[in-house]
């Protein structure tokens, strides 16, 4: 009986929080978006992103984000992610590397943005804008025009045309980009690298696509095959920096000294220089030891180095996204719904500790 005096009040204050939790819109049943099957051109990916992010937004404005819905989303976007890549890349029946199209390095592009926004709403995170999701590695990417677009034949040319054997192709991925990215003209990782269009306002030298690509080659050689974490990574490195005649220092942002100095940029413009067609090896060594080639004990040792190298360096299928997976197996109630048990609780505690045997007020 005592219950039923104050169960209407408990009532009202728990509709009155749900209402100021999920805004003026609570009950308004947002309809729940779908894994897309259809992505756009470069020209309106930003705005794709912002409406998918709009829509994720209204369902989480609506209370009905549930954990299990995001779980099953962020699921059906990764399985959707790593069909593209299995299947939608160029890969080349010799040497077994992949190119992926600027489209298709778009749509991956596109759903590795959509598990970010689903991760950040699975935690209870404000939601990123998509003109902030428009960066790789810390650089900008800015529409250009298509014919500015890299070509996946002459990436295809330049790479079968490596004399260092299959094991270090087999299974590297190339992505192009359709746009320009800052400063940059490509970024590199282990077992993969992203070659950015040129921009729509400038001319780059004619064999950029060519410098770029076998540059991140020799990235992704010293990143895969002699990580320095490990003991026989180290070695490597000792090896290559006595060759050189370098002490180890951290890298540095391109064009500046700290880049030209660094051990890893030494070895990817040696990688170019030595092992590059002739359009990759026609721009000079950007570093400042300069060309590999010039001293015939060093180059010939170079050669050698790099050759055993690349027969003993795989690449690795991890994610080529800079940015880490998102998590799909967070638990705990999503975070609107913990805010609301909280408060029922402290309402019924509330309620009775401030009534009396027979259900009064107690007043002071």
């Amino acid at each position: 009986m005592r219950i039923l005096v104050f169960l209407p009040r408990l009532v009202l204050f728990c509709l009155v929080m749900i209402f100021f939790c999920n805004s003026a819109g609570a009950w308004a049943m947002a309809p729940r978006p779908a894994p897309p099957r259809e992505f756009p051109a470069a020209d309106k990916a930003m705005s794709w992103l912002e409406r998918r992010r709009a829509e994720l937004g209204a369902v989480l404005d609506s209370g009905q984000g549930d954990p299990a819905f995001l779980r099953e989303h962020l699921t059906a976007l990764r399985a959707q992610s790593e069909y593209l890549a299995a299947k939608r890349g160029q890969a080349d029946r010799k040497d077994g590397f992949i190119v992926y199209s600027p489209q298709i390095t778009l749509d991956l592009f596109l759903l590795d943005r959509l598990e970010i926004l689903y991760a950040k709403a699975l935690i209870g995170a404000p939601l990123p804008s998509a003109a902030s999701l428009f960066t790789l590695g810390g650089q900008r990417l800015t529409l250009t025009r298509p014919d500015k677009y890299p070509s996946t034949a002459r990436v295809a040319k330049v790479l079968s045309e490596l004399d260092i054997g299959t094991s270090a192709l087999k299974g590297y991925r190339v992505l192009l980009l359709p746009y320009a990215m800052g400063g940059v003209s490509g970024q590199g990782g282990p077992g993969f690298a992203f070659i950015a269009a040129e921009p729509a306002d400038r001319h780059l030298i004619p064999n950029q696509l060519e410098v770029t690509l076998v540059h991140e080659f020799g990235h992704y050689l010293h990143l895969a095959g002699m990580p320095r974490q490990t003991r026989r990574g180290l070695d490597y490195w000792r090896e290559y920096l006595g060759i050189r005649g370098l002490t180890w220092r951290e890298d540095g942002e391109v064009n500046t000294k700290a880049w030209a100095v660094s051990p890893e940029e030494h070895f990817a413009e040696d990688f170019r220089l030595l092992f590059g067609d002739e359009p990759a090896r026609r721009a000079p060594a950007a570093t400042v030891k300069g060309d590999p080639r010039r001293g015939k004990a060093a180059s010939l040792a170079l050669r050698r180095f790099m050759r055993d190298l690349a027969g003993h360096t795989s690449s690795p299928q991890t994610a080529p996204w800079p940015e880490e997976d998102p998590p799909i197996h967070a638990g705990g109630f999503y975070y609107q719904a913990r805010i609301l048990m909280i408060l029922a609780i402290s309402a019924l505690g509330l309620a009775y500790a401030t009534h009396n045997r027979k259900g009064a007020l107690i007043r002071p």
